[in-house]
């Protein structure tokens, strides 16, 4: 008897082993991270944004297992965000509340605008025959795996834009044309037409609907590892949008 009851007295003040929170990537607008169940016993470990008693969401972990890559979403670019996470098994008092405090990226402009207004330098034809704006970053130190060429002001000529395909070509000259090295999106008011699987052939990238705002449309381009952008060029002769912004996610 006397052993049964000293063995129920080491259980009922046994703790589960305090979780691992280990971050994995950040962007924008998520935070990606593994939890790692340290007891020697299957937990469930409970885990949440912002809370000091995590409990919105939860991961089942053999022991000493740790989970696949999970992921907080819709934050906040540029803005701390501590994570919380608990490990429980039933019948035995629960972990420590552990922590891990980051921050979501943002995006950081690089250089100045360049003017996409009627009778720019900028306009012209490519060497492979196309007509485009071809603005260039002279950038050789600059590294991302996400940029972005954003439209900050328009007064253009014409009503709409229309962007038939882009040229892209990192610091060491490879250009990039190929969707298994990068995915490029357009976004904003340009994308009321076209396509983004129509990027590289010629045929209807993106374009507006008409003279509505312009202003904050952007292709965003994302790539598998970091890349020293220096030129975007966009096919087109239209100029509704007048000046764009390159910026990169840092």
């Amino acid at each position: 008897m006397f052993g049964q009851g000293f063995n129920a007295g080491i259980l009922a003040s046994y703790a589960v082993a305090d979780p691992t929170i280990t971050l994995v990537s950040r962007d924008d607008e998520s935070i990606t991270f593994t939890i790692k169940n340290n007891d020697g016993a299957q937990a469930v470990v409970n885990y949440e944004q912002g809370d000091t008693t995590p409990d919105a969401s939860s991961v089942t972990l053999a022991g000493g297992a740790t989970s696949s890559n999970l992921t907080i979403s819709s934050l906040s670019s540029g803005t701390s965000y501590t994570l919380y996470a608990q490990a429980t098994i039933s019948g035995l008092e629960s972990s420590a509340v552990v922590s891990l405090s980051t921050a979501t990226l943002s995006y950081q402009t690089l250089g100045s605008a360049f003017s996409k207004a009627s009778g720019s330098a900028l306009f012209g034809t490519h060497s492979d025959g196309r007509s485009m704006w071809m603005p260039v970053l002279n950038n050789s130190s600059v590294s991302s795996t996400h940029w972005r060429l954003t439209a900050t002001s328009q007064s253009g000529a014409f009503s709409n834009e229309y962007w038939t395909s882009i040229y892209i070509e990192d610091s060491g000259g490879t250009s990039y044309d190929d969707y298994d090295d990068v995915t490029p999106t357009r976004h904003g008011y340009i994308s009321t037409g076209g396509s983004n699987s129509n990027a590289f052939n010629s045929s209807n990238f993106a374009f507006s609907a008409g003279a509505g705002n312009h202003v904050g449309s952007y292709i965003q381009l994302v790539f598998p590892s970091a890349v020293t952008l220096n030129k975007l060029f966009i096919e087109t002769g239209y100029t509704k949008i007048d000046a764009m912004q390159f910026s990169y996610l840092g």
